[in-house]
């Protein structure tokens, strides 16, 4: 994509998600200087090691949480952002800064929809890699010790 398609893609998604603004460690907005400023050639998700294939279900994931976003006064709105998202012995993690039930819920729900997704590639998981837990396809598992999805680990 043109680096010029991507700044205007990414900035209309934060205008839409403004927790994917991305933040700094200390969870401050990063704005960049007067002489640069930020350009929005990335956006917080582009920070994030998100396996390629639950990289879609973490788009529905963002829709979903912009609904709930919405609902947050203006406080909550101003402090709520994403701090991480990374899969970890084949379980999607997601760190907000903040949460309530419903935002709680819908981690679990995606966390749950993870399960039964191929990391590599987004396809329905048919196995288990023994040595890490993370769940792969019947092409992704080639060369790796896994089970069937199943079987008890």
């Amino acid at each position: 994509m043109d680096d010029s398609l991507l700044k205007e893609e990414n900035s209309w998604v934060v205008m839409d998600y403004p927790f994917l603004y991305p933040r700094d460690g200390a969870g401050d907005p990063i704005i960049g200087t007067e002489t640069c400023p930020f350009d929005f050639s990335f956006t917080a998700l582009d920070t994030f090691n998100i396996p390629e294939g639950w990289r879609g279900i973490v788009s529905h994931f963002v829709g979903e949480l912009g609904d709930i976003f919405n609902e947050f006064d203006a406080e909550e709105q101003m402090a709520f952002y994403l701090k991480n998202i990374y899969e970890e012995d084949g379980i999607l993690h997601i760190y907000p800064s903040f949460y309530n039930e419903e935002v709680l819920n819908l981690i679990y729900k995606y966390q749950d929809i993870a399960k039964d997704i191929c990391i590599e590639c987004g396809a329905p998981v048919a196995y288990h890699e023994l040595s890490t837990g993370r769940r792969y396809c019947d092409k992704h598992i080639v060369g790796k010790v896994g089970v069937p999805k199943d079987s008890q680990l």
